[in-house]
This record gives C-alpha cells, structure tokens and sequence, in this order.
C-alpha cells in the first residue's frame, strides 16, 4: 500500500519517536521499514523540516541533506515534486487555510492515496482519507 505523510508524522519517524504516532500511522510507518509499504514525501514538508531546524524548533541527528540522500535511496519513500497538478487541487480546496496543508492534501488528492496526518482541521474536512489512530 501506498500513503502520503504528513510532516509532523514524518518527523516523529526521522526522531524515531514512533510511540507518538497513532496507532494506524505507526503500523504503516513499520511496514515501510518492513519494506512493505511506500512513504510518499511531499516537497513542502521537507521544506517544513528545513524551516523547523534552521529556526531551532527541530534538531535531527543528520543533515536535511543527509536525510534526502537516504530517503531517496530507498524504494520505500518517494519525494514527491511540487507540480502544477498539485498546485490546482490545491487552488480548489480553500477550506484547509494553511498553504502548507492545502498543498500535502492537493498531493494526496492528485495521487489518490491516503494520508498520514493528526491534524484535526485535515481529518474533519473529509476531503481527503486520513490514517492516524
């Protein structure tokens, strides 16, 4: 199975902090390391991780690009490029107010997989599957 992540969860998986997962996520984050489920990354959320340690707010144990490096080396994670599809869901979906939100749900609406997400707005908008508890 295939799902679209989130940052927040995503970064709970870069800090292996996997018990504050839901119970859902973190199976699904187990099944990528059991290299039996892909991880679809958002652009934007590597953006997130970017802004988060250069402000302090994050501190992972490698480099941002260290991290891109392994993650693209694996089949079981997929960087998934910001494109003009993504950006005109996104335009269609102003419910969600945060951009950063918008553009996760528009890739995961684009590609039609689920989403990995604990944010409520997201999940109570409907617009999308959502996996977490």
């Amino acid at each position: 199975m295939i799902y679209v992540t989130d940052t927040y969860p995503l970064t709970l998986h870069l800090l292996d902090k996997h018990k504050k997962l839901g119970a859902q996520a973190r199976r699904i984050y187990d099944r990528v390391v059991q290299e039996k489920a892909v991880i679809v990354i958002p652009t934007i959320c590597l953006v997130e991780i970017m802004e988060l340690t250069e402000v302090g707010k994050l501190r992972l144990a490698y480099s941002l690009k260290a991290i891109i490096h392994m993650l693209k080396r694996s089949r079981f994670y997929q960087i998934e490029p910001l494109t003009e599809d993504i950006v005109l869901t996104a335009s269609n979906i102003p419910l969600i107010r945060e951009e950063r939100d918008r553009l996760i749900v528009a890739t995961a609406l684009t590609l039609d997989y689920p989403l990995i997400t604990s944010d409520q707005w997201v999940i109570e908008s409907r617009l999308v599957e959502t996996v977490w508890e």
